[in-house]
């Protein structure tokens, strides 16, 4: 489980900072930029490391339609998908932001021949305790990488704000095994060269992985989350509050 990491941490070096937060001390500030890369092993070189519990992915029913609904106080309390169902318009309680913490090591994975990078992104949120914290679908966040990979890779990832900041990842990683064909082509006995509407249909078949994972962190330390096919960096940084937003919170009655 740990031989993706000895490898990896010969290629990139990991520095951390210290963190604002004294320990137990829930932090003052309410929103954080939060940093991922999300990188594969290019050859797969532990796939057979251990045994996988292979699952089909499995797609949720749509929402049902209604004509009644009453939009919630709080949109906090509702995932990504909930909100979206309410009111496509709803600005999700997330933005996406141009990822800067991490760009160093972007480049040094992007730059190896040994990993490729499947996701790359930021954004900025409110921290939020675990009754009230939502799930970011990886689909809603903007990659700033153009993966060359045949693997795919989709799931949640969610912030929670308590003692520590945490971070809940539920991810799918389907790798491509093989092409395969519903049938064979036919040839027409009168034109003997099959044409392209006798080719067969080309079906692409993956593996599923489930990548479910937990940490604890501090704000403004590096993590790295190990998996035998999947590596993932974190870093989660607190906005400062502007001297006039924190005026006008002062001023609020």
């Amino acid at each position: 489980m740990k031989k993706l990491t000895i490898i990896f941490l010969l290629l990139i070096s990991i520095s951390t900072a210290h963190a604002d937060e004294s320990e137990g001390i829930i932090p003052k500030l309410l929103e954080y930029d939060v940093e991922v890369i999300i990188f594969e092993d290019a050859n797969a070189r532990y796939i057979n490391s251990e045994d996988w519990p292979h699952e089909e992915a499995v797609t949720p029913p749509a929402p049902e339609e209604t004509t009644e609904l009453e939009l919630p106080e709080n949109l906090d309390t509702l995932s990504i998908d909930e909100i979206k169902a309410i009111d496509e318009d709803i600005t999700p309680p997330f933005t996406n932001i141009k990822p800067e913490i991490l760009s160093k090591e972007y480049r040094r994975i992007n730059n190896s021949k040994e990993y490729n990078v499947l996701f790359y992104g930021s954004w900025r949120q409110t921290g939020l305790k675990a009754d009230k914290a939502f799930e970011i679908s990886i689909q809603d966040l903007e990659n700033n990488h153009e993966t060359t990979s045949e693997n795919i890779l989709t799931g949640n990832m969610k912030l929670v704000l308590g003692r520590y900041l945490h971070i809940y990842n539920e991810l799918d990683y389907q790798r491509k095994i093989n092409d395969s064909t519903t049938e064979q082509a036919t040839i027409n006995t009168e034109n003997p060269k099959p044409s392209l509407l006798d080719e067969p249909e080309v079906i692409q078949e993956y593996e599923h992985y489930q990548i479910s994972n937990h940490r604890r962190m501090r704000s403004k330390e590096l993590h790295y989350i190990d998996h035998p096919l999947v590596g993932m960096l974190i870093q989660i940084h607190p906005v400062k509050v502007s001297a006039e937003k924190t005026a006008e919170k002062t001023a609020a009655p």
